[in-house]
């Protein structure tokens, strides 16, 4: 069927600044609906030297991509997390644990992937091909059908990041951090380092591995307990979800 099905690619070498992390949404949307799904990028870019500002906002967004990883060429040395400022090496724990606590989700929406051909990273327009708003938004997407995600993007001059988001009046959203249902439309967010713009759309149920934080691996974790955080309609309060379940090595699923 073809590399896009099963194999796992990367946006090329890039640049380490601030240009990238928008040019890593785009490409990457655009990779997707062309059939080439499992994609990311070198975190927190390939050649050169990041602030702590361009390792916040790369390890962020990898949450978010298909295929996350660290990766650098060999003279940009002094990369590993733990070698970091207190503040990035608290990002990048917070982000791996994101990734963690969502890969049942993600495997599910890789199931969905495999089987009808969507894409995992998704334009607004995709989902919402009727709102004419979202035809230009370039620095927000979809991950999977339930996540709305608006990443910090541009070099900032204060701990505070400013982030615009557009919520299609369609739906009701949640704010993924304190679960209270935000306005739709344009808003624009002040976020800490602790928090991303990110979004699940009302009517969802997301899996989420509650997994325990000693573990030293993802392989280790899981069979750890499995937890379904309900994001109700508020109209109805009603939600539906899907979670695809395997042994991760045959077809018993």
């Amino acid at each position: 069927m073809g590399s896009q099905r099963y194999s796992a690619m990367w946006t090329g070498d890039s640049k380490t600044n601030f240009d990238e992390v928008p040019l890593s949404v785009n490409m990457l949307l655009t990779l997707g609906v062309s059939g080439v799904v499992f994609g990311g990028t070198d975190v927190p870019g390939f050649a050169g030297v990041p602030v702590d500002d361009l390792y916040v906002q790369f390890y962020q967004l990898g949450v978010f991509y298909p295929f996350f990883r660290a990766h650098c060429d060999k003279t940009s040395t002094v990369r590993e997390p733990w070698l970091q400022s207190k503040r990035v090496q608290d990002v990048i724990l917070d982000a791996i644990h994101q990734r963690y606590a969502q890969i049942h989700y993600l495997y599910t929406t890789f199931e969905e992937a495999a089987s009808q051909g969507t894409p995992i990273m998704r334009p607004m327009w995709e989902e919402f091909p009727k709102d004419t708003a979202t035809f230009g938004l370039q620095k927000q997407f979809m991950f999977g059908s339930d996540f709305l995600v608006a990443p910090k993007m541009d070099e900032q001059p204060t701990d505070i990041t400013p982030v615009d988001v557009y919520l299609p009046p369609s739906e009701d959203w949640y704010n993924f951090y304190s679960k209270q249902v935000s306005a739709s439309g344009n808003q624009q967010l002040q976020l800490s380092d602790s928090e991303q713009g990110t979004f699940i759309r009302a009517g969802s149920i997301i899996p989420i591995l509650n997994f325990d934080k000693s573990r030293m691996s993802l392989l280790a974790a899981l069979k750890d307990p499995l937890r379904l955080d309900v994001y109700p309609k508020p109209a109805d309060n009603h939600a539906d979800g899907l979670l695809y379940l395997d042994d991760g090595f045959s077809f018993d699923y």
